[in-house]
């Protein structure tokens, strides 16, 4: 909730605290935290999607699910996308609710994330 009024502070703090009770260790925690400091929430998703190995569930799904979800809100929608369908492929629950989830608003105008929504039968 933080994250959607804006409030890229406390959002960040939340992560750890989600990151820390599933199994993160302190330089994960720190890698991360440098990453936040250099670009804020784009900085922390950029490591979720590009740096962690572990991909643990942090409440935003798992990969490759989560990983969609990192890669929108960082703007790289076409790697988003291919995220999207490989969750498909892995038949993730979470794809049924992409169209509803405001994480994945930037792709509404994106024609291959409307042909994803059309392969499982889902509109805006």
């Amino acid at each position: 909730l933080y994250e959607q009024v804006g409030e890229e502070h406390k959002s960040f703090s939340e992560l750890i605290w989600l990151m820390r009770a599933v199994g993160y260790d302190q330089n994960d925690i720190d890698e991360i935290t440098d990453f936040f400091q250099q670009n804020g929430l784009k900085g922390a998703y950029s490591w979720l999607l590009l740096v962690d190995k572990k991909q643990l569930n942090i409440g935003q799904y798992e990969a490759p699910m989560s990983l969609a979800r990192y890669a929108t809100y960082i703007g790289e929608h076409t790697l988003a996308v291919s995220y999207l369908n490989a969750a498909k492929k892995q038949k993730q629950l979470a794809t049924l609710w992409v169209a509803a989830d405001p994480k994945f608003k930037p792709l509404y105008q994106n024609s291959a994330f409307q042909e994803f929504l059309a392969s499982i039968n889902l509109s805006l």
